[in-house]
């Protein structure tokens, strides 16, 4: 294709994205495609094998993209991802429709991209701030990296319908990549809104272990080419326990939880272990614990404080990625962060690679359920269930509510066998499959579990032979490690300075709280004029919002469903949300005082 001024502008346009530019200017259009002059407008025609398509509406295409607007889009929406520019009439039109909103385009073939470049001047829609991002022919795409806070922002997926036929296997992908991910926003938005509170509770009851117990930035880089035994807590490990003992020397072992216990029983002992989970009852997987020499603990600082409080081994915390913890830090000094998927064996397994370890072999992944069961046999969820049954409330009723709460449905297994899986397991094995990064070398031994491609699969029988029997290098990394740990001190220093930050924040808080009470009396009133210099006091507490804010989430995203279309609904909106942060306050502020308390005196 010849260049020219259309094209020259738009490529200059293109250059804010990255090495678009470039990777447009050296590729090849993959149809037969013409140019067609429209009444003022033009589009691009394709041939496909023996189908010709339009990338616009041959009549009006800029009216008939206005009337495609208004039918998809609502204004509310924040964040709106374009499958497809075409012609570029479709943004266009969203552009001049919307004011806030921010665009992310996805374009699956730069040959076709370079020959629309040179076809109409996209310049200005290119150029557009709001268009936060241009995608050529990309893989797996993390959304949570693009928005700020997605939990609190309305998605809108839209795809070029000529596309579609174009393009089906990738469009195909990019909208399950896009539903993937609002899945996963959905079950984050409902784990907020039940654990926002105890999140927030547990971080400030935990806070003297982000100055006595070291980071797991500590542990980053430490087994560079030593091999990594993930285990999950899935039923599948109790038919490869043996294999599992042989590999345990070989390899830096990594248990979750809920695997630890029935490991330590059969005489299997860690290297580290993983927990996550902030409930109470999660932490009976870490009590009365068979032996005294135990696994390094790599804890989220979230957990219920009875496991850091209770567990006689080594303890390392990972960082926060709430604000709470994440102010902590900065008194503390950062942890070290470690992904969180949803799952604690999706932590364990981000843990072993940020160790450096090589390979990664993951085993109790089943993401799949056996008859009557849901985990490895003598986790405490299996005794648990066992020890609360009745002749009404049997365990396979528990079993059975538990699988249905899901949303299950059925799934081919490695082996090609229909096994029952849920809504949850398939995001964690989504969040599996789109963390591999490029040359790493990830095995899955789970017998019987699901594939996790492009993960390799391997029979767990011949894991023995794989890995090498290196027991010397790998102990001697593991102990080094543990050793390198115990020397660490507490950071006195720095827990002086955020009692200092608490008594400041809990002077402060007091007026945040007055007046969110003053503002939700006005609001009540209807003496709304009177409301902006509230509003204003109100966001210059920056701290303090920032602090409240993980206590706010339900209340957010309860006020963020309902649209505002009446003058009522504002109001209410907005009495709701002065007195969730008046209550917010106040909660925090209990808070504080508590764990102002429990750290003592200053010690200058």
């Amino acid at each position: 294709m010849q260049t020219n001024d259309i094209y020259n502008s738009n490529l200059r346009a293109l250059r804010r994205f990255g090495n678009a530019a470039q990777r447009v200017e050296s590729a090849e259009c993959p149809f037969e495609c013409r140019r067609v002059e429209l009444d003022g407008a033009v589009t691009v025609e394709v041939q496909k094998n023996d189908k010709t398509l339009f990338l616009s509406s041959r009549k009006n295409p800029a009216r008939e993209a206005q009337r495609l607007v208004s039918a998809v889009l609502d204004g509310g929406e924040q964040f709106v991802v374009i499958a497809g520019i075409g012609m570029g009439y479709l943004l266009e039109a969203m552009l001049d429709n919307t004011r806030e909103t921010k665009f992310l385009v996805i374009e699956p073939s730069e040959g076709l991209f370079r020959f629309i470049l040179g076809i109409r001047d996209l310049s200005s829609l290119l150029t557009d701030e709001r268009v936060i991002d241009l995608l050529l022919d990309p893989g797996f795409i993390q959304y949570s990296d693009l928005v700020e806070h997605p939990s609190d922002t309305r998605f809108e997926f839209v795809p070029a319908r000529p596309y579609l036929n174009l393009f089906p296997e990738a469009m195909k992908g990019y909208a399950d990549n896009f539903n993937s991910f609002m899945n996963s926003r959905r079950i984050n938005v409902a784990t907020l809104g039940r654990f926002d509170r105890l999140w927030t509770r547990n971080t400030f009851r935990n806070a003297e272990y982000f100055f006595s117990s070291p980071g797991a930035k500590l542990l980053y880089g430490r087994f560079r080419g030593i091999p990594a035994l993930v285990i999950g807590a899935g039923p599948s490990v109790e038919e490869d326990l043996e294999t599992i003992g042989i590999l345990a020397k070989r390899t830096v072992l990594i248990a979750v939880d809920t695997a630890l216990k029935s490991l330590l029983m059969r005489g299997i002992i860690p290297d580290f272990a993983v927990t996550v989970d902030p409930q109470f009852i999660n932490s009976l997987h870490l009590a009365f614990l068979p032996q005294k020499d135990l696994p390094v603990l790599v804890a989220d600082p979230a957990v219920s404080p009875a496991v850091l409080r209770g567990y006689r081994g080594p303890k390392v915390l990972t960082s926060s990625v709430f604000n709470p913890g994440k102010i902590i830090e900065r008194f503390s000094g950062t942890k070290g962060g470690i992904a969180a998927g949803g799952s604690v064996s999706t932590t364990a397994f981000d843990l072993a690679r940020r160790m450096g370890a090589d390979p990664v072999i993951l085993m109790g992944m089943d993401l799949s359920y056996k008859p009557g069961r849901t985990h490895l046999r003598g986790s405490f969820i299996e005794s648990y269930v066992f020890s609360r049954h009745s002749r009404l409330e049997t365990p396979d009723t528990f079993f059975t509510r538990y699988i249905r709460g899901g949303n299950p449905g059925f799934v081919k297994n490695r082996d090609g066998i229909t096994v029952v899986s849920d809504s949850r397991m398939l995001l964690y094995r989504s969040w599996f499959e789109h963390s591999i990064e490029p040359g790493s070398r990830v095995l899955n031994g789970t017998r019987g579990g699901l594939s996790l491609h492009p993960i390799e699969d391997v029979n767990p029988d011949r894991l023995p032979s794989i890995i090498p029997d290196r027991k010397k290098k790998t102990r001697c990394a593991v102990e080094a490690a543990r050793s390198e740990l115990k020397k660490l001190l507490g950071n006195r220093a720095g827990m002086d300075g955020f009692m200092n930050y608490m008594d400041s924040v809990l002077r402060a808080m007091a007026g945040l709280k007055k007046a969110a009470r003053e503002a939700e009396d006005l609001n009540r009133t209807g003496r709304y004029e009177k409301l902006a210099p509230l509003d204003e006091k109100i966001l210059s507490f920056t701290e303090e919002n920032r602090l409240i804010s993980m206590v706010m989430q339900k209340p957010i995203a309860e006020i963020m469903g309902t649209r505002a279309e009446t003058k009522k609904t504002s109001v209410e909106n907005a009495g709701r949300l002065y007195r969730a942060i008046a209550e917010a306050a106040d909660y925090v502020t209990a808070l504080l005082e508590r764990t102002r308390s429990s750290l003592g005196p200053r010690t200058n």
